[in-house]
């Protein structure tokens, strides 16, 4: 992954691909109607934001039934020092699904083989395994019914790994500091509230959406 820049960074930004084009840029989104270019990225890669000057990826040498080395790798864009955040061996589907902390300091990610999906918390108290779930079983996807989602809450008090293709364990699990706070054995279409933590999802194959609030009842 590579970065051009032509401006520094802002308060408000986004990752976009501007219409006919096919790179992905980090944009000055303060009026989003209008995006103004910082940066534009090159890499085959999907880049997500950290913070307002760095941008992270996963990459994996491995398939399905073919495991090799995996990393969650950074990049601030606008000195060009990349870094590995963590790697291991993996490679199947949902491996390297990642999301960090909003204040920057913790990564929670995901590794997948044909053994098991894992969860694990990456901080400053080192790297630790949440949760294991079976492994993904081959079959195809429906995109209106499918998901994978892992996400911090906007206060980052909380975290939830969400998704429909494990084997086996909770299709939605909520974790905060002290452990499993809330779980689903099946869910789908997750995604937090604007502030606070309060999670919305649905069940597979329903319209009725369900919400998680922190806060109780």
């Amino acid at each position: 992954m590579h970065a051009s820049c032509s401006g520094g960074p802002t308060a408000l930004e986004a990752l976009l691909t501007m219409r006919g084009s096919s790179n992905t840029v980090l944009a000055d989104v303060t009026d989003p109607v209008h995006p103004r270019t910082i940066c534009t990225l090159t890499g085959s890669w999907t880049p997500q934001l950290v913070n307002q000057a760095m941008v992270s990826w996963s990459a994996t040498q491995g398939g399905p039934g073919s495991p090799g080395a995996s990393i969650i790798a950074t990049l601030d864009l606008f000195t060009g020092t990349s870094a590995v955040a963590t790697s291991w061996t993996g490679g199947s589907f949902m491996d390297g699904l990642h999301a960090w902390s909003p204040d920057h300091f913790q990564l929670v990610y995901v590794t997948s083989d044909d053994t098991a999906v894992n969860v694990h918390l990456l901080s400053g108290a080192g790297d630790r395994q949440l949760m294991s779930f079976g492994a993904v079983l081959g079959r195809g996807i429906n995109p209106g019914e499918d998901d994978a989602f892992v996400s911090f809450s906007p206060d980052g008090a909380y975290f939830a790994f969400e998704q429909t293709f494990t084997g086996g364990g909770d299709h939605l699990v909520v974790w905060s500091r002290s452990g499993v706070v809330f779980s689903q054995p099946s869910a789908t279409m997750a995604t937090w509230g604007s502030s606070g933590s309060k999670l919305y999802f649905r069940q597979p194959n329903a319209s009725v959406i369900y919400v998680w609030d922190s806060t109780g009842p």
